[in-house]
């Protein structure tokens, strides 16, 4: 069976593998130039499985985070993905170290983190005690329910308790957007109100200077009266044709034409202003990236994704907008260190100087072609496949798109979160 896109092989394929020499609670195998563990009860059945890791290093740093992080209380969490339910181990960082097989009930997967037998023995190999019930138990306890009962119900309670604390979140965020721009426009009232004072201040002065330093008034004399002398009466012969004259010169230029050779006075040319200069967008240099997210193949794509959601990134975001996204990450950068990390070098790559420097106005909502081909994201280590994207559910094209300062822009998938650099580079739709 084909490797899935969260990077975990069938059940059988971590089964029959010899147990390590030094750690027999595990056996090791290498599948595909990948390298994989997988956790064994006492009758050699698998437990927990890994992902692939690209050196034998890093598949024993993972067994170690395993053995460090199994007997800790709350690192263990269920999952349901159709209709079957896997149970997760996850480190101090919550990244994901190991997962189960798919169990048919939530109780059955429940069973296993309350230390079942028939899933592990009551005590691991190497003196480590096996999980038992009081995990769940005092998670219970610390988060005030008094009913230790285990079943579905609760699990759906607690969900539902999740998303209602979310969605205050989202309100009150947009609440405090709100009053940052009411902040604003009383900012803006009293630095009008302070440009009218200092104005009218300025106006003023020139004629308060004139007030306090008023010359003495001198009174003119008044002239004496001329007396009245009327024009003088012209004779009847001489009065009329000046004045004849200079009402038909003006139709006499309109009707003559101009003598031959004299050109006639041109219109004055009005020089018409430059037009603005257009602004050329930034056009992505596309072979000088070797991050692997802008690091495209020339090669068409062997793996072909028609579901997104299986192993995300940043988590389903369809009920956000560009600036809620954008918070969203921003607090993901706050919080996490691998994220921080990997926000960095991808923003790093489109032109900004770090994730810090985009702001809410970089974010807009779009929707990707069907078959559109790029570096598709992976799971919380920010992983990238060379993928080709086909969804049979339309909403899992729509994504978020960052404008690069440098024209490599790149996207967040809606449904996932996880992250797509489009091929052919540059691509804008």
């Amino acid at each position: 069976m084909d490797k899935r896109q969260d990077d975990y092989l069938s059940l059988k394929s971590y089964e029959g593998h010899d147990r390590s020499s030094t750690n027999p609670d595990f056996s090791t195998f290498e599948h595909e130039g990948e390298f994989y563990f997988a956790m064994l009860s006492d009758n050699d059945e698998v437990v927990l499985r890994s992902e692939g890791y690209s050196s034998s290093n890093g598949r024993d740093n993972g067994i170690e985070s395993v053995i460090k992080n199994r007997i800790i209380d709350g690192r263990y969490s269920i999952e349901e993905f159709m209709n079957k339910f896997f149970v997760i181990l996850k480190a101090g960082n919550h990244q994901e170290i190991g997962r189960s097989g798919a169990y048919n009930t939530m109780a059955a997967a429940q069973s296993f983190i309350d230390g079942g037998t028939q899933s592990i023995s009551s005590t691991l190999k190497g003196g480590a005690t096996a999980i038992t019930g009081k995990i769940i138990s005092v998670n219970r306890v610390e988060k005030g329910e008094v009913s230790r009962t285990k079943g579905e119900r609760k699990v759906v309670k607690e969900n539902r308790r999740d998303l209602g604390e979310k969605s205050r979140k989202v309100i009150n965020e947009t609440r405090n957007v709100i009053s940052e721009t009411r902040n604003q426009i009383s900012e803006n009232r009293v630095v009008s109100k302070k440009g009218i004072a200092v104005a009218a201040a300025a106006l003023a002065g020139p004629a308060m200077f004139k007030l306090t330093n008023k010359a003495e008034f001198k009174a003119k004399p008044i002239p004496a009266r001329a007396n009245f002398t009327p024009d003088p009466i012209q004779d009847e012969g001489g009065a009329w044709w000046p004045l004849l004259l200079l009402f038909l010169l003006p139709l006499l230029l309109f009707l003559w034409p101009p003598p031959a050779g004299v050109a006639a006075p041109a219109a004055l040319a009005i020089a018409a202003p430059p037009p603005p200069p257009v602004a050329v967008a930034p056009v992505c240099d596309c072979d000088a990236h070797d991050h692997r997210v802008f690091k495209l193949p020339k090669e068409d794509p062997k793996k072909i994704i028609t579901r997104l959601g299986t192993w995300p990134e940043f988590g389903n975001s369809h009920h956000l907008d560009a600036p809620g996204f954008y918070r969203k990450l921003k607090k993901q950068y706050a919080e996490n260190a691998v994220d921080r990390k990997f926000l960095d070098e991808v923003f790093n790559e489109m032109g900004f100087d770090g994730f810090n420097e985009a702001t809410a106005d970089n974010f807009s909502e779009v929707t990707l072609k069907s078959g559109v081909i790029g570096n598709l994201g992976g799971g919380p280590p920010h992983k990238t496949y060379y993928s080709k994207l086909v969804p049979k559910d339309p909403k899992d094209l729509e994504a978020f798109k960052i404008t690069a300062k440098n024209g490599c822009h790149l996207h967040f998938m809606k449904t996932c979160g996880n992250h797509m650099f489009t091929k052919p580079c540059p691509a804008d739709s």
